[in-house]
């Protein structure tokens, strides 16, 4: 090699050697925190006060649902911040599962299954307008631990994972698509029969119920990875008038039911 063929390998090496810090960033710093990975989301149902639509409920077979229950109509209202309200046709009468912030009600005579699961008000929490504070303040009274996000792959998406759950942190977590910004998949650890379960639901089939607003139509309840029930929604319509009154807890003391069924919390 000529002394110039030298000079100029020595000062590529030398251009390099500097460089590699500058180009070196550490793989957190790629991964945003909950309010920009949720940023897409809320702008989405921003405009979303009211919702109200029917939806009809299918159990599925399964090894814990070996009798499957007939197929259930329900009419479902919501209203913005996180008000819930689901009234379900059975034989016999009507069940109705309410959530207004932090009170619930599970007017559900002998439920056991997702109707008297806060799970079931997920799309009062995800897809109505609210301000970023107030969206992390119900995913953090959820079981979710908003400070800790991941990315990972689920049913061949790449997506951000928000809250954390393993052996030494049973939580909640919530799965949104890298992509799109929308919810995937959401699962959280509840209690039956003594023993911990784990509870999923995932978000599909989505459509605009509005300019540029998403919703899923239809939802998979899941128990300890076996599928359970099947939620789809039709007529869905949005920002109608509402009553507060339709939404209203009464207080606990005041009422023979108990509230909608919580989730396992690591903070507790």
């Amino acid at each position: 090699m000529t002394r110039a063929g030298i000079a100029r390998t020595a000062f590529v090496m030398l251009l390099t050697l500097f460089a590699l810090p500058l180009l070196h960033v550490p793989a957190e710093a790629y991964l945003p925190g909950a309010p920009e990975i949720l940023e897409r989301l809320a702008a989405a149902a921003s405009g979303t006060e009211t919702l109200q639509g029917k939806a009809r409920l299918a159990p599925l077979p399964g090894e814990g649902n070996p009798e499957v229950p007939p197929v259930l109509e329900q009419q479902i209202s919501m209203k913005a911040p996180d008000s819930y309200r689901a009234e379900t046709r059975r034989e016999g009468g009507v069940d109705v599962a309410l959530a207004c912030g932090r009170r619930s009600l599970a007017m559900i005579p002998d439920g056991r299954g997702i109707r008297n699961s806060l799970i079931s008000t997920l799309p009062a929490v995800l897809f109505l307008g609210k301000p970023m504070g107030d969206l992390l303040a119900e995913l953090s009274f959820l079981g979710t631990r908003t400070g800790e996000t991941a990315l990972e792959r689920v049913e061949g998406k790449i997506a951000y994972v928000i809250g954390k759950s393993d052996a030494e942190t049973i939580g909640s977590r919530l799965w949104i698509d890298k992509a799109t910004g929308l919810p995937l998949r959401f699962e959280a650890w509840g209690v039956r029969e003594g023993r911990a379960v784990l509870l999923r639901v995932d978000f599909g089939s989505y459509r605009e119920i509005r300019k540029g607003a998403p919703f899923p139509m239809e939802l998979v309840y899941s128990v300890d990875g076996v599928p359970a029930a099947r939620l789809t929604f039709r007529d869905v319509v949005t920002n109608v008038p509402l009553q507060d009154a339709l939404f209203s807890v009464p207080c606990r003391e005041d009422s023979p039911y108990p509230p909608l069924e919580g989730f396992l919390d690591p903070r507790e």
